[in-house]
């Protein structure tokens, strides 16, 4: 699961021929990324990874409105608390 979101994000990041949004993706490194989301205590990796569904199915579509607005959701900042395990 987590190689597969991964290469997604960064198939995304070389898709959007952005350097800045290139830049910060290698800077944060794959082992930072996964321990900032799923090693953190708490962390429920399941809704985790449904958050990129909305993106997958934008994708999918191949509607460009879509996976940005799917994106923005994704990447706004405390748009979705994120959950505890119990």
């Amino acid at each position: 699961m987590l190689d597969d979101a991964r290469d997604l994000a960064r198939r995304i990041v070389e898709i959007a021929e952005n350097a800045t949004l290139s830049k910060v993706w290698r800077s944060l490194e794959p082992f930072s990324r996964t321990y900032i989301t799923l090693v953190v205590p708490g962390a429920d990796p399941q809704w985790s990874a449904d958050l990129h569904t909305p993106i997958l199915h934008a994708l999918l579509a191949r509607d460009t409105d879509a996976v940005v607005a799917a994106l923005n959701e994704f990447l706004a900042p405390d748009a979705v608390p994120s959950p505890r395990r119990e």
